[in-house]
């Protein structure tokens, strides 16, 4: 971004007197002056070639790690952290910006849009000499910004010093135009000017508590420390490839169980049942692509039975870019397709094939034949509660505080109910108030014990949690670990603390008490959260779909047996 701006103007936010006050009649230009002024003067910023910084960073409310910043004028970047769990890189040139959390990858355009603005080394410096219009002068100072686009940008400056305190950058996202904060602070000297030393970056994709320990200007910085590592292999043909989160896709009867035909008023139902697909894009150097439409085969056996095609607008709404959480993925961005057909039609394979621009702007294509199945369960399995249940979240395909990593596709989230059917007990407070705290759990099934904790308080803040010893698996809080020995395992986490009555290598029984509710590792109402997949990990195993042997509806329900419980139908375990 260059000196584009369209004009400048100046907005109060109304704060107490303070020691330097503001008349009316002073100008934006005089309070950007005197903030350069501050930071060490226009001539000083702008013989400022870049800098270098070290520090730590705080994400995910409570992850901290080494964090490492270049910056070089105009407007280069470069950021690395690593909080263990997770480590992240990020680079722009100038005109093209990339990432890497498991492989490189080319930023697209919106990203790079976002990136180019944070990457331009002294902003207020290159916004100084643009027309300049008051609107307002208080006692905190405001100076907005009117960009092209309507991406306006308003930095709040403290009243004694001048300083910049805080930006509000109106930023695209997929979901439209929104306001990001960054707030500056630990202004200190560096050689001639003032750099923060605390940095906050209120980003959507993952917001950044930096704090800066030691910065060194820079007299140049190599081009290469902000060039694309796969740049100089860009002259390679491009390969675009295809594949599925999870790798095994399961469809499921709607409405828990297998119906046949039914009528309501005279009106016939039939069956239908539900998939979701995250159909996930790769290039083997990271080079973008857009996307331009889709169709979806989808067989039965070797007979076609229904086409779908994809429009660029309905793929452009359903593209995910990959976000650098507890297990990234080798991928350019990705498509979340949900599937509902008719149970009758026994949809067993689905051929996918996306046509995309290059970036030379030719036109091609990429297939991919999906295997679509229905899984039942080996391991005879029974829901982990005794007594009056309901599933309060998960397992929905709609519902997506399960689905930001693919073990969790089938899982749920049980409470515990009273023999009425009540949430609370009369007068008591706290955890306790809630019927579930501190109900037993049992073995789904028989198996080995693989993994157990039983060290994470109950209602602990996860700044706190994620602080504990292997914080990865912190965040199940107190957990077991099942493994049932054919190719499945079950997963039962946020037991009550010190309440884990097995240990590594115990082999249990179906049934067997194996601890208590409780809210460890998810602060709120206690519950258990239930999962049953391919491979004994917290992230990035294959969710499987479960049956249960032993659930009931209740109430005017009905007594009808359940296999598949429905988020919140009342119901009973034998």
């Amino acid at each position: 971004m260059t000196s584009t701006l369209i004009r400048l103007v100046v907005v109060g936010v109304g704060a107490a007197p303070a020691t330097v006050g503001w008349s009316q009649d002073r100008g934006a230009r005089e309070v950007v002056d005197r903030a350069l002024t501050a930071m060490g003067g226009k001539e000083l910023l702008a013989g400022v070639r870049g800098w270098s910084g070290r520090g730590t960073v705080e994400v995910l409310g409570g992850y901290v790690g080494p964090y490492r910043v270049w910056r070089a004028a105009p407007n280069r970047m470069r950021t690395q952290w690593n909080i263990g769990v997770i480590s992240h890189d990020l680079g722009f040139d100038g005109r093209d910006g990339w990432e890497k959390a498991l492989t490189v990858r080319q930023l697209p355009p919106m990203d790079r849009e976002r990136v180019a603005r944070r990457a331009i080394l002294t902003p207020l410096l290159s916004r100084s000499s643009s027309p300049m219009a008051v609107v307002s002068v208080t006692d905190t100072p405001a100076v907005r910004f009117t960009l092209p686009g309507g991406l306006d940008e308003t930095v709040y400056f403290d009243p004694r010093s001048g300083l910049p305190v805080r930006e509000v950058r109106k930023t695209r996202y997929e979901e439209g135009i929104v306001d990001l904060v960054v707030r500056y602070a630990d202004w200190r000297q560096v050689g001639p000017i003032q750099l923060p030393h605390r940095i906050d970056e209120q980003l959507l994709e993952l917001p950044l508590s930096i704090r800066i320990d030691e910065y060194r200007l820079e007299e140049a910085l190599a081009d290469s420390l902000f060039v694309n590592p796969n740049a100089g292999r860009f002259k390679e043909p491009l390969a675009v490839t295809l594949a599925t989160i999870p790798k095994n896709i399961y469809k499921e009867h709607d409405g828990g169980e297998p119906k046949s035909w039914q009528r309501n008023w005279g009106i016939p139902f039939g069956p239908t049942e539900s998939w979701l697909v995250n159909l996930v894009v790769r290039e083997r150097l990271g080079r973008q692509v857009t996307p331009l439409s889709s169709k979806v085969e989808m067989f039965a056996g070797p007979r076609l039975v229904k086409t779908m095609d994809l429009a660029e607008p309905v793929l452009t709404a359903g593209q995910k870019y990959p976000v650098a959480r507890f297990y990234p993925q080798d991928e350019i961005f990705h498509f979340r397709h949900h599937f509902t057909e008719h149970a009758e039609l026994n949809v067993d394979r689905l051929r996918y094939t996306l046509r995309y621009r290059t970036p030379t702007g030719a036109s091609a294509e990429a297939t991919l034949d999906i295997p679509v199945t229905r899984y039942q369960t080996k391991t005879k399995l029974i829901a982990p509660i005794r007594g009056n249940l309901i599933a309060m979240t998960g397992h929905e395909f709609y519902e997506l505080a399960h689905k930001y990593e693919w073990s969790q596709q089938f899982s749920w989230d049980f409470i515990g109910l009273g023999e009425d059917f009540e949430l609370k007990r009369p007068g008591a407070t706290g955890n306790a108030a809630w019927v579930t705290d501190g109900r037993e759990l049992v073995a789904p099934g028989d198996g080995v014990v693989v993994y157990t904790r039983n060290d994470v308080p109950d209602m602990m803040a996860p700044k706190d949690y994620l602080k504990l010893t292997d914080p990865q698996w912190a965040i199940g809080g107190n957990s077991v670990i099942i493994d049932h020995g054919n190719g499945e395992v079950s997963c039962l986490f946020h037991m009550k603390l010190g309440t884990v009555r097995v240990k590594l290598g115990d082999r249990v029984k179906q049934g067997q008490v194996i601890g208590q509710i409780g809210s460890s590792g998810s602060p709120g109402v206690p519950h258990v959260h239930y999962q049953l997949q391919a491979e004994p990990k917290v992230f990035g195993a294959d969710a499987l779909p479960v049956q249960f042997t032993n659930l009931s509806r209740a109430l005017w329900l009905g007594g009808a047996t359940v296999v598949t419980p429905i988020r919140g139908v009342p119901l009973h375990a034998k």
